[in-house]
């Protein structure tokens, strides 16, 4: 097994012990927060296990990925107008322009067999400035520190992530 299947069972390993902490949380404290974050992990675990299966069989899985950024982009503005109500309307139109560059990226851009990465940089470019305005909604108004509310860490390491594509 050489190293690059390595880190792909270990990827998919991690990915599904997250998974499995997800399941953990007792069902009657699985807010709709901690659903996106559900969502999150598991279409993560599908697509690493899909992915490294079209790898294992030579097939290209540019594709699967550049579909997952779509669905992680709109779960990440799902999250942060559910935590921040009033991001909505500005959630449905950052929504479209991040589909449309995605789409336009992986379809026009190159063939369709192709990661999207001009797409994956508008997608995280908005995302960041999303997760930047529900940090400063969570400073503002919440009541005890925000440092033990877990929708701040959470949103801290997507901020991360996010903003460290687009460099």
């Amino acid at each position: 097994m050489d190293t690059f299947s390595l880190r792909s069972f270990a990827l998919l390993a991690t990915v599904a012990f997250a998974c499995i902490a997800w399941l953990s949380i007792p069902a009657r404290r699985r807010t709709d927060f901690y659903d996106h974050i559900g969502a999150l992990v598991w279409f993560a675990l599908i697509t690493e296990a899909v992915g490294l299966f079209l790898c294992m069989i030579r097939e290209d899985n540019g594709l699967v990925y550049s579909v997952y950024t779509v669905i992680e982009f709109l779960i990440i503005l799902s999250l942060s107008a559910s935590i921040r109500p009033g991001l909505r309307m500005a959630a449905v139109v950052a929504g479209t322009v991040g589909c449309v560059g995605l789409f336009a990226d992986v379809f026009f851009g190159r063939d369709q067999q192709h990661i999207a990465n001009l797409g994956i940089i508008i997608t995280s470019c908005i995302s960041t400035v999303f997760l930047l305005l529900v940090l400063w909604h969570l400073a503002e108004t919440s009541e005890r520190s925000i440092w033990k509310d877990p929708r701040t860490l959470a949103c801290l390491g997507l901020l991360v992530s996010y903003a460290t594509v687009a460099p």
